[in-house]
């Protein structure tokens, strides 16, 4: 279904599932490229940066485009906003001067940010459907475990039927 590796070279990785990974994939792609429109019209001359920053700047510009199609996800588990993250690597930026273990800190904000990602979307969305699907968060709880339950009652009336 969705698994294809876009790095078939890449280390496997043991208990992951091979979906999750081709997402992760997907997805830092997908992020590298909106990155590096933003570094464009920011006018930053092209050149080496550290992935640090580049990663920030991702997290930053995921929010970004969570904010933009309406959801909170990021703010209901207590990241901040795109424009507070922004601020946030900012200032780490400008403390790394004197304090590089700063720029490192931030990091741990951009792990949370992609751990929403693979918690609360759909990891076959945007191949499967070309857009970010939200499949859940706490509040869907109840939701889905009807939608399941749906589900196994209508399996089982269609493998009924099909032993009739």
């Amino acid at each position: 279904m969705g698994s294809e590796r876009q790095y078939p070279d890449a280390p496997e990785l043991d208990g992951v599932p091979p979906d999750l990974v081709a997402f992760v994939e997907r997805e830092a792609d997908r992020d590298a490229d909106r990155v590096i429109e933003l570094v464009r019209r920011a006018g930053i001359p092209p050149g080496p940066m550290d992935r640090r920053v580049l990663l920030g700047l991702g997290a930053y510009v995921r929010l970004r485009e969570w904010e933009r199609a309406g959801w909170n996800v990021h703010r209901d588990a207590g990241l901040p906003s795109a424009a507070d993250a922004l601020q946030e690597l900012i200032a780490a930026l400008e403390a790394a001067t004197s304090h590089p273990g700063r720029l490192t800190a931030f990091v741990s904000v951009c792990q949370r940010v992609y751990a929403v990602l693979w918690e609360a979307f759909a990891w076959a969305g945007p191949p499967e459907l070309g857009a970010e699907v939200l499949v859940g968060t706490g509040e869907d709880d109840a939701m889905l475990e009807a939608v399941a339950r749906f589900l196994l009652a209508a399996g089982s009336k269609s493998e009924r039927e099909e032993a009739a």
